[in-house]
């Protein structure tokens, strides 16, 4: 099992902010920040952890007033207080960090993902004079009749790719 890194910890008040209830009274709480992108509070008297919070790069944080910031998830809204502004600052810092490197691992994401999709999308390369054209999908290229337009991959192994066609003269599907 991984061993998680513990980039921040510490006493913070947690008030919770619904916009349905209006604000909710402050709670001490014991907050753990790691490396694997949450945000973990405990009850301080029991140690039973209370709330774990995901951080994604769509989450915001920013200081409210001398001690206190504001944390916004796309689940949660909460306001927190630091006993100092010194020690709200190295909590805001600590949570921003986590937050960019969730928006950079997001952007290499989106990256990976467009080029499976490239992968399995054919790409026509053009008519070939023979009454076929090409195409590349899967990272093999396909030389087939024009009767055959190509619509999507739908297997790849060790021994090839199988695209999904459609024969414009008979009007069925067939694969190859």
């Amino acid at each position: 099992m991984l061993q998680r890194e513990i980039l921040q910890e510490g006493l913070l008040e947690k008030q919770s902010v619904k916009t349905v209830f209006g604000k909710h009274k402050w709670h001490p709480r014991y907050f753990v920040l790691d490396d694997r992108r949450s945000l973990c509070y405990y009850d301080p008297a029991t140690g039973v952890l209370k709330c774990q919070i995901a951080l994604t790069g769509d989450t915001t944080v920013k200081p409210i007033d001398g001690k206190s910031l504001e944390l916004v998830t796309p689940y949660v809204r909460m306001v927190l207080k630091a006993n100092s502004s010194i020690l709200r600052d190295a909590w805001r810092h600590g949570i921003h960090c986590v937050i960019k490197e969730a928006q950079l691992n997001k952007n290499k994401l989106n990256v990976v993902r467009k080029r499976a999709q490239e992968m399995r999308m054919p790409q026509q390369m053009g008519e070939t004079g023979r009454g076929t054209h090409m195409f590349k999908a899967g990272g093999s290229t396909f030389e087939v009749d024009t009767r055959y337009t190509l619509e999507k991959v739908i297997g790849q192994g060790a021994y090839g790719v199988v695209v999904a066609a459609n024969d414009e003269v008979t009007g069925s599907h067939v694969s190859y």
